[in-house]
């Protein structure tokens, strides 16, 4: 007579489990400042051989991808345990990691007119604050890259409850493609798969 199946437990990879930085995630890091540091220095009238600056937006894509994966696997991981997601920490990390240096840099655009690059400001200061300065924006003002800024900040503030919802509600996965995968270990009490669990950053 056979013995009863034994059910399958995905472990996390150890890498992810010893290391807290990965190298190779800092390379693209560099190399996508890098790149968005050559496509300022086309638009602000640098000779650039071949106009590589028109590649500038490669950069910040890879910015959006690490933000992505590095920021998805610290919310994954405690699911993956069958544990919480600590929101009040999240945010406030986020929040300390990004506000003091963003409100210096935007005091200074607001109270000294002479810096900006141009004169007038991309948006309302409230659309700062908010994180929202992304929508209606128009080109050939001051502070404008802020863009990408606020897309991260929603990002941010979306993530953790999509999962929470999707972690909670089982329908759910009808509507997030990804979230089936996600349930499915949930229900069989397996670890998510390695893929999905990011370093701590």
């Amino acid at each position: 007579m056979s013995e009863p199946a034994t059910p399958l437990r995905l472990a996390v990879d150890p890498r992810f489990q010893d290391r807290e930085r990965q190298p190779g995630l800092d390379l693209l890091r560099a190399l996508a400042i890098i790149v968005v540091v050559i496509y300022h220095a086309g638009i602000m009238g640098f000779p650039m051989p071949g106009r590589v600056d028109r590649w500038g937006w490669i950069g910040v894509d890879l910015f959006f991808v690490l933000s992505g994966y590095l920021i998805g696997g610290q919310l994954l991981a405690p699911l993956a345990r069958d544990r919480r997601i600590n929101l009040g920490r999240f945010f406030a990390r986020r929040a300390l990691r990004i506000m003091p240096a963003y409100f210096v840099v935007l005091a200074v655009y607001f109270l000294l007119p002479p810096l900006r690059e141009y004169p007038e400001m991309s948006q309302p200061l409230w659309k700062f604050l908010l994180s929202v300065q992304n929508i209606a924006l128009h080109g050939g003002t001051a502070f404008s890259h802020a863009w990408s800024l606020a897309v991260e900040d929603q990002f941010y503030l979306c993530l953790p409850l999509i999962l929470l919802f999707v972690n909670r509600w089982r329908p759910a996965a009808l509507i997030i493609p990804c979230s089936a995968r996600l349930r499915r270990c949930s229900r069989r009490n397996r670890k998510i798969p390695s893929a999905l669990v990011a370093p701590t950053h």
